[in-house]
């Protein structure tokens, strides 16, 4: 805790700065000579980079505003006060360019965000709103940045006034504000707005986000429900309760690297419902809390199509490709409604349709896709002490009949059960109360002639290999290859509280070769089937009934067309890196700039100046995997050569970002 400036008792203004140093108890003055006197003003701390060697290890602190030793407003220089773990503080005056008109009565705040969505470098910034200034009173909000680009050298801070449209809160001072991190918003809460007439006290709120890739930002009152009576001169902070995942993010495994992807924040409930669509975008049916829909765009990284789904649903499944299905009550109560959504490929949107209800309201169950194409709903409870241990089965092509009640299971289960297929075709369930202990076995009917004898399984004898490509062939040997009515890909469960996303039935076309031989085709894209491991079953048609007997599965990968034991990375870069820019600094001639490609990707290669606007764009379009260099001759669009100072070099491919500094002399 640091204490800096304000008034003595005699009215003097002060310029000494303390810290508080808790392993003591006491406060200590810190030595710093040279600094500020400052009183009406506002100072945030910049947190310290463990990553960086000294001075940009330290802490700083930044002043702005204020009124100085002569009574009248400061200029609008920036002080900052380096505090080192340990030793002296030192005071400098940043030179960060013009920036906002003196001031005193607004606000500064810290960013809570260090590194942007969309930004490939970290960035500390200090937001300014409002205050009374020599020409009366003011709303205009400043951004002051730094980027996190050496871990060696003083990074330089620079103003700019942040982009808004639309209607601007009244201006005014002596307000509160925060930078709230779970909507990336500036809240500012009170004020005055007559300045030094009476009756300008006021108790509304005004939030505009801070997210640069929604731009420009729009001010907006907010409503709430009660508020405090109107003030000035107070103060406020951000208390969470709880940490909300209010941003998605995006992972990637060749980089080893997490990518913020938040241009429209959006809170989804525990546990969300979530499916990839054959449009490459992520279809939300909601969860046991949420009774809407929605389209999330992992490019634009956008929500669309937000709509009623109608009821919170305990269950989704991707029955299909682009067609899910969810049915029951939500966590707390029982539910017996169905509802299927197709989602249209070209346009991404959802279409509800109501289908057979359960023939029992149900908390708590679990659906499990089968081999055969149809749905295994089993467990649950009435949402009380009523339990239903008779499994159920729903079959699409029968109208979204339900079937009779099968064989009960031997324990109670709901909340935190859990169901998963298995290879050989069975269902094993498992958890939740008061069974938490027990598992066990389903054999569905599938496996059973209609006298309760075994049925005869068709089997699946070879492969001629074990990884499908997309869209390409794979022989499958099997020992009644006339039969098969059914040859599919489901992907192993993975359920948690009431909820399997990663299940995903895919039907394949095939044909027979021969009478022991299938001639499969993969699925066309990682749109309908993401890479990964998949169960291949056969399904071969019951004598006289339209019934299908399932295969034991086999295991196969989806999404590589290598064969298994050739290293398809051979004489490749391992991971995408930009490389320094070469020579750096660059002096009259060219800049050479070298970067990997592990695979084919897609390549932005852009030019920035410090302000972060774009100066040159290099490259923008795919290359091949491998090592690349382009040349730079260190001119703008129109051939001009730019002037001397510090650059970016910024990269992206697919989900890649990095950026590098050079200097043009």
């Amino acid at each position: 805790m640091v204490v800096f400036g304000g008034l003595d008792a005699g009215g003097s203004v002060l310029g000494d700065v303390w810290r508080y140093v808790r392993s003591q108890n006491r406060w200590l003055p810190l030595s710093t000579g040279g600094g500020p006197r400052r009183y009406g003003h506002t100072a945030i701390l910049v947190p310290g980079r463990s990553d960086a060697q000294p001075p940009n290890n330290a802490a700083q602190m930044l002043v702005f505003g204020g009124r100085d030793q002569t009574g009248g407003l400061a200029d609008s220089t920036v002080w900052a006060l380096s505090l080192p773990p340990s030793g002296d503080g030192v005071w400098r005056a940043l030179s960060a360019g013009p920036g906002p008109p003196a001031r005193e009565g607004h606000v500064a705040t810290l960013d809570g965000y260090r590194q942007r969505p969309g930004q490939a470098i970290s960035t500390r910034r200090m937001i300014v709103f409002g205050g009374q200034g020599r020409g009366g009173l003011l709303n205009d909000t400043w951004v002051l940045a730094r980027q996190d680009l050496s871990t060696s050298t003083l990074e330089p801070w620079s103003w700019s006034p942040l982009s808004v449209t639309g209607a601007l809160p009244p201006p005014r001072t002596r307000h509160a504000a925060i930078h709230d991190t779970e909507w990336d918003r500036l809240l500012v809460v009170g004020g005055d707005v007559n300045g030094s007439a009476p009756g300008g006290l006021v108790n509304e709120a005004w939030a505009v986000k801070l997210n640069p890739l929604v731009a420009p930002a729009t001010w907006q009152q907010v409503t709430i429900d009660s508020v405090p009576s109107a003030r000035a001169g107070h103060s406020l902070v951000f208390h969470t309760g709880q940490v909300l995942a209010r941003v998605p993010e995006r992972f990637t495994p060749a980089t080893g690297s997490w990518q913020l992807l938040g241009a429209d924040p959006r809170y989804l409930q525990y546990y969300p419902h979530l499916f990839v669509t054959t449009s490459g975008k992520l279809f939300y049916s909601g969860n046991t809390f949420d009774t809407y829909s929605g389209t999330f765009d992992p490019l634009t990284h956008l929500w669309s199509d937000e709509k009623p789904s109608l009821f919170a649903g305990g269950f989704s499944v991707m029955l299909r490709p682009d067609t899910v299905i969810k049915c029951g009550g939500d966590v707390f109560s029982a539910g017996s409604r169905v509802r299927i959504a197709s989602i249209d490929p070209a346009t991404s949107t959802a279409t509800w349709q109501d289908a057979a209800p359960m023939p029992e309201a149900r908390a708590y169950q679990s659906l499990v896709l089968l081999p055969t194409g149809g749905v295994m709903m089993v467990s649950g409870s009435n949402g009380g002490s009523t339990f239903y241990r008779n499994p159920r089965l729903w079959n699409s092509a029968n109208a979204g009949a339900w079937s009779d009640t099968l064989a009960a299971e031997p324990a109670n289960r709901q909340y935190h059960s859990a169901a998963v297929l298995l290879p050989d075709g069975r269902v094993l369930c498992s958890s939740g109360p008061p069974s938490e202990t027990q598992g066990t076995i389903f054999w569905p009917p599938y496996l059973f002639n209609r006298d309760g004898t075994r049925a005869t399984r068709p089997v699946i004898t070879s492969l001629s290999s074990d990884s499908i490509p997309y869209g390409g062939t794979i022989t499958v040997g099997c020992d009644t290859a006339g039969k098969i009515g059914i040859v599919c890909l489901i992907r192993p469960g993975a359920a948690t509280h009431q909820m399997d996303v990663n299940q995903r039935f895919v039907r394949l076309a095939f044909s027979a070769i021969s009478g022991t031989e299938l001639s499969v085709t993969g699925p066309p894209s990682a749109r309908h089937a993401p890479p990964g491991d998949y169960l291949l079953f056969l399904a071969k048609t019951r004598s006289g009934t339209t019934d299908s007997i399932p295969s034991v599965a086999r295991w196969v990968r989806v999404g590589s067309s290598v064969p298994s034991d050739v290293d398809p990375t051979a004489g490749l870069p391992g991971r995408f890196a930009l490389d320094q820019s070469l020579p750096n600094p660059a002096g009259a001639g060219r800049a050479s700039i070298r970067f990997d490609l592990p695979v084919r990707a897609r390549v932005e290669l852009e030019v920035l100046d410090v302000q972060g606007r774009r100066v040159r764009i290099l490259a923008d379009r795919a290359f091949a995997p491998g090592r690349h260099e382009i040349e730079w001759d260190i001119r703008d669009p129109g051939g001009r050569r730019v002037r001397p100072g510090i650059y970016l070099v910024r990269m992206g491919a697919g989900e890649f970002r990095a950026a590098r500094k050079m200097v043009v002399l």
